[in-house]
């Protein structure tokens, strides 16, 4: 038991160290589905290093991550993402958590080969954006909108709730 209790321990120390060890690409270049596709490690590695950072930490380095990961986000033809209002009432009032939802979607959509499925992506992104707010909240302030979304995965109504508002 303690071997084991050492393991998970040593396994996040790990994983937070990784992530925070996340470097941008010097001179990335988005010109070809190719280019894409080479990035997507440094994708996957932004995003978690995006999730898994105090927003109110490192903030510089935030930025450019954002743009790093949006421009990939925005231009890969791999990854089909949805912005549907209906499940996104915070994208006008926090362009954070939008930019959280986009890359929840796309971690899903790249770890799963999920990459054109509204559905599944919505919830992932939509777990990205609980998760996050969770962490952040002390720094965010409540947000009603993500309120809403906490207590429909408290009671397990979440997935119904984006089987009903995404188009299969």
């Amino acid at each position: 038991m303690k071997y084991f209790f050492w393991l998970v321990l040593s396994f996040g120390f790990a994983t937070s160290v990784h992530a925070q060890a996340f470097e941008i690409p010097d001179f990335y270049s988005f010109e070809t589905p190719e280019d894409y596709e080479t990035y997507e490690q440094d994708v996957l590695a932004g995003i978690n290093w995006l999730l898994e950072t105090p927003m109110d930490e490192q903030t510089a380095k935030r930025q450019k991550t954002n743009a790093f990961v949006l421009k990939w986000m925005t231009g890969t033809p791999k990854v089909t993402l949805q912005i549907n209002p209906n499940v996104l009432p915070f994208m006008t009032t926090s362009p954070e958590l939008l930019i959280v939802f986009m890359a929840g979607w796309t971690k899903h959509a790249l770890e799963q080969q999920a990459y054109k499925e509204p559905r599944s992506g919505t919830l992932a992104g939509l777990e990205a954006v609980i998760a996050f707010y969770t962490k952040n909240k002390a720094a965010m302030g409540k947000d009603k909108n993500v309120e809403k979304f906490i207590k429909l995965q408290k009671k397990g109504e979440l997935q119904a709730f984006v089987e009903k508002e995404v188009a299969g």
